[in-house]
């Protein structure tokens, strides 16, 4: 079944401390309790590891990456399991933490605009406006790519 310019899109928006993160349902494999991830030296958006499904998956803040601020610690803190796209490999994830639990939308062209004055910075791909709040669309290739780069302090 194909889809139409019209159709609307299955999505989430995942709360973080200054935006909300745009990402297909498609996309997502799962949402998590916070657990801290395994302690690693790397730069400060580089949170370590998590174990998932017996895999370890890298974990980053993606807002710290974008920023260079890390993000503060609260009691809703999540982790979004994110298949990245646009890779050679097939089966790479990466884990995002968020700042609440995300909640389902339909993303259509009247409710999605460019955000002028939103972020767009390293792993960011754009700033949107979805239905008048502020949502970042993550640059999957960028996030690979950092994240294929040994990892430095």
């Amino acid at each position: 079944m194909s889809r139409s310019d019209g159709d609307p899109v299955r999505a989430l928006l995942a709360p973080m401390s200054r935006a909300n993160l745009l990402v297909p349902g498609s996309l997502v494999a799962e949402v998590l309790s916070f657990v801290p991830p395994s302690p690693t030296d790397g730069p400060n958006w580089f949170l370590g590891y998590i174990t998932w499904r017996d895999r370890s998956l890298p974990c980053i803040d993606l807002e710290c990456l974008a920023s260079g601020s890390p993000t503060m610690g609260g009691s809703r803190r999540r982790l979004m399991v994110l298949k990245l796209v646009d890779t050679a490999r097939d089966d790479r994830f990466v884990v995002i933490l968020l700042q609440g639990s995300p909640r389902l939308t339909r993303v259509h062209a009247e409710n999605l605009e460019p955000d002028p004055d939103g972020l767009v910075a390293a792993g960011i791909a754009a700033s949107m406006l979805v239905d008048g709040g502020r949502a970042l669309i993550p640059d999957f290739a960028a996030i690979a790519a950092l994240l294929d780069e040994p990892v430095k302090a």
